[in-house]
């Protein structure tokens, strides 16, 4: 049992770490802006490669 409540407190501990910031309206708005700044100044194969999805 102790080394399970170990490996608890040692999972609890990472999950913590890894806890990504809320996203707010100010957060968004500035990835918004930096995404349309890109695509206005960027060159094409950056822009091809912000629209292509993700796999």
């Amino acid at each position: 049992m102790e080394e399970l409540e170990g490996e608890k407190r040692s999972l609890e501990a990472r999950r913590e770490r890894l806890e990504l910031p809320a996203i707010d309206k100010e957060m968004l708005a500035s990835i918004v802006n930096n995404f349309e700044k890109v695509m206005a100044e960027g060159p094409n194969p950056k822009k091809k490669h912000l629209l292509r999805p993700s796999s």
